[in-house]
C-alpha cells in the first residue's frame, strides 16, 4: 500500500500507525516495534526519531471523537522496558475533505428531515436555513483569515516582526491566482459567482417542485381510476 501511494505522491512516507480504543494494550508494543524497523519503510529523522501511534476512541458515549498521539521511548538501563508518551497533536482538514464532510452533514440533515416528516414531526430548521448558516460560517472564517493576513502584512511593513519568505510567497500566489485590477472588477467577479450559485439553487428548487407536483398528479390520477373501477358494474 505504501508503494502504491508513493507512485502518485512520492513525498509521502510512513510516519506511524493507528488503532482504535480508549487505552493502549500490551500488544501495541509488538506492532510499534515492527513499525520501528526497516520492513515498515519508516525512516527516522531528528524531528521524528520513532513512529507515531495514533489512538482513535470509538466510544459512542463520548460527546466527540477522541484522538490521541503517542511515541514510544525505551529505557536506557533496561532495554526491554518501554513506555508510551502522549504528544500534542493538531487536526487539520484539506479543502476536499471539508467538502466531503459538508456533503455528509447535509445528507444527514436531509435524512433527519425525512424521518421527522414520516413521524409527523416538524423539522427544527429547513435546508435553506442550514445552507445559510453554512454560508455565513464560511464567510466569517474567510473574513477572519483576511484580517489575520492583513495584520501580519501591516506588522511586517512596520518592522514589528520579521517577515517569513514562505508566507510572503503564499500570499503573493493567493493574490495573483485571480487576475483583477480594481475593486469594481473584483466585485463583479464575486457578483457573477453569486449569480451562478443562486441560479443553481433556483433550478434545483424548481426541479424539486416539479417532481412533487408530478407525484401529486400521479397519485390523484390513481385515486380517480380506483374510484371509476369501484363505480363500474
Amino acid at each position: 500500500m505504501c508503494k502504491l501511494k508513493q507512485t502518485k505522491s512520492k513525498k509521502e512516507g510512513v510516519v506511524g500507525w493507528w488503532s482504535t480504543g480508549t487505552a493502549i494494550p500490551d500488544s501495541s508494543v509488538i506492532y510499534h516495534t515492527w513499525y520501528w524497523g526497516k520492513d515498515s519503510n519508516f525512516v527516522a529523522t531528528q524531528s521524528l526519531p520513532s513512529p507515531v501511534h495514533l489512538l482513535v476512541s470509538t466510544d459512542v458515549t463520548a460527546p466527540e471523537l477522541a484522538i490521541k498521539t503517542f511515541v514510544m521511548q525505551r529505557s536506557e538501563p533496561i532495554a526491554d522496558l518501554v513506555s508510551f508518551h502522549e504528544i500534542p497533536r493538531e487536526i487539520r482538514a484539506f479543502a476536499p475533505e471539508r467538502a466531503g464532510l459538508a456533503m455528509l452533514q447535509r445528507a444527514q440533515r436531509e435524512t433527519d428531515a425525512e424521518v421527522a416528516k414520516e413521524m409527523g414531526e416538524t423539522a427544527s430548521k429547513s435546508e435553506g436555513e442550514h445552507s445559510m448558516e453554512g454560508f455565513q460560517g464560511a464567510v466569517s472564517n474567510l473574513v477572519s483569515l483576511l484580517k489575520t493576513a492583513q495584520a501580519y502584512v501591516r506588522d511586517v511593513r512596520a518592522g514589528k516582526r520579521t517577515g517569513d519568505p514562505e508566507v510572503g510567497r503564499a500570499l503573493t500566489k493567493a493574490l495573483c491566482s485571480e487576475c483583477f485590477n480594481n475593486v469594481e472588477e473584483f466585485e463583479g467577479l464575486c457578483g457573477n459567482g453569486m449569480h451562478d450559485t443562486l441560479m443553481v439553487v433556483y433550478l434545483s428548487h424548481l426541479t424539486q417542485a416539479q417532481i412533487a407536483l408530478a407525484e401529486k398528479i400521479t397519485e390523484q390520477v390513481k385515486i380517480t381510476q380506483d374510484k371509476d373501477k369501484d363505480a363500474s358494474p
